[in-house]
């Protein structure tokens, strides 16, 4: 709950502590400890805490692979979060290795047609953007658009993300129409005008029709 409301410091210190008694009671490798340290290496990831985080991850993995083997589905979760730490650190090649590795453990364990597959199906295609792979970014975002239609997931927490990164994707090739409409289907299926997240894509429409723009 501390982690879900942004509280990174006490969700830290919870971490760190359960994991103290934990390794208190047994230091051999069980699920448990499995557990919470891709948790705290989760949560360091989204500080941005690289240098903490991708340890944890790995060591998590490992943990997971010697308790349960190599073809453990939940090893995609740390797996997608070194991913996403490697392409904030600039290498987006390995982030698209390690993301490819994650979909393929997530597909099937949950079929194509999840809610964690379009994430990070849109975190691929984030990946494939900052390389310049802009066709498989392309086919990245369409997919994950399609499954959240599918499973008509929220506007806010799925969808607009995803049209604001294929936008991104829209100027980088200089598709300023493009990237003008696909926004403008982001705000419109909010039905939320007034909203923050409305109200910054708005601006984003604005910034991209200025004749002053690019």
């Amino acid at each position: 709950l501390a982690k879900n409301q942004g509280q990174y410091d006490i969700a830290e210190q919870r971490y760190r502590r359960a994991l103290k008694l934990r390794m208190g009671v047994d230091q051999r490798t069980n699920p448990e400890v499995a557990i919470i340290t891709s948790n705290l290496g989760r949560l360091l990831a989204e500080q941005d805490r690289f240098e903490e985080a991708i340890p944890l991850l790995e060591q998590s993995i490992q943990m997971h692979i010697e308790i349960y083997g190599e073809d453990y589905f939940a090893i995609a979760f740390p797996t997608a979060s070194i991913a996403r730490a490697k392409n904030k650190l600039g290498d987006s090649q390995e982030a698209i290795i390690l993301m490819d590795q994650a979909l393929e453990r997530f597909t099937a364990q949950f079929g194509r047609s999840h809610p964690v597959v379009a994430t990070s199906l849109s975190d691929k295609g984030l990946f494939l953007t900052n390389s310049a792979q802009y066709p498989q970014a392309m086919r990245c975002y369409e997919e994950s658009l399609s499954i959240i239609e599918e499973l008509e997931l929220s506007p806010v927490v799925y969808e607009a993300p995803v049209r604001e990164r294929l936008a991104d994707l829209l100027v980088s090739q200089e598709l300023f129409e493009d990237a003008i409409a696909c926004l403008r289907l982001a705000i419109e299926h909010l039905n939320s005008p007034e909203s923050e997240l409305s109200l910054s894509l708005q601006a984003r429409v604005q910034q991209l029709s200025s004749p002053l723009h690019p």
